[in-house]
């Protein structure tokens, strides 16, 4: 399995990105001169569609790694409750010893259910603050997507937009057409803490991508 470092995006665009993401908005311009107002083009829903697939990953990451640790969670939860269970029938018995000895033999029973309670909710908090470290690094790693994605459109929307002036001749240099393209389309990070399955859902249906 990767390292969640591994699966986040990259932190910059390199020059040969840029040059291609130019290149691309200047091939894509001649066909988006009348394109309406806040759609997406071609290219900027594979760029949607990759960098989707990029958070999906991040959230199959953060189930695998939890796995094991939401069900052991599960299992601690029980065994406190029959723990806290076994600790108040124990103290109804100690109401009733018969002597002094029997009364000392069950407040040794008292003693000892408290320990394992204690030692219980011990392996809780670390099982707990263990899951929520992966959410918390899901969700770094998760927000690099939406931002690579928008540096990606960046560079390639000014370059669309440049050649589109160029390209669109009935167009006035007063009022020029600008392509603006519509906000990223987040995978859905919903986490339960009930140690469910994280929700992999977006928002609108899933844009096609460039062959």
């Amino acid at each position: 399995m990767k390292s969640i470092t591994e699966l986040q995006a990259p932190k910059s665009l390199s020059r040969l990105e840029i040059l291609a993401l130019v290149r691309r908005g200047k091939k894509d311009a001649p066909n988006y001169v009348n394109k309406s107002p806040d759609a997406h083009t071609y290219t900027s829903k594979a760029f949607e569609a990759r960098c989707q697939q990029g958070q999906e990953l991040v959230i199959q990451w953060r189930t695998e790694v939890n796995v094991g640790l939401t069900s052991e969670r599960k299992t601690v939860v029980s065994r406190i409750a029959a723990r806290e269970k076994d600790l108040a029938e124990a103290y109804d018995k100690l109401s009733s010893a018969e002597n002094e000895r029997d009364a000392a033999q069950k407040q040794a029973s008292i003693y000892s259910y408290k320990a394992k309670i204690a030692e219980a909710k011990a392996r809780l908090d670390y099982l707990e603050e263990a899951i929520g470290s992966n959410v918390d690094l899901a969700q770094s790693a998760h927000e690099t997507w939406e931002q690579y994605y928008n540096r990606q459109t960046s560079v390639y929307l000014q370059a669309l937009n440049s050649h589109i002036r160029k390209t669109d001749k009935s167009v006035s240099s007063s009022t020029p057409t600008q392509v603006v393209l519509p906000p990223f389309r987040n995978v859905s990070l919903a986490y339960s803490t009930q140690l469910e399955e994280p929700n992999l859902k977006r928002t609108g249906d899933k844009p096609e991508e460039i062959n």
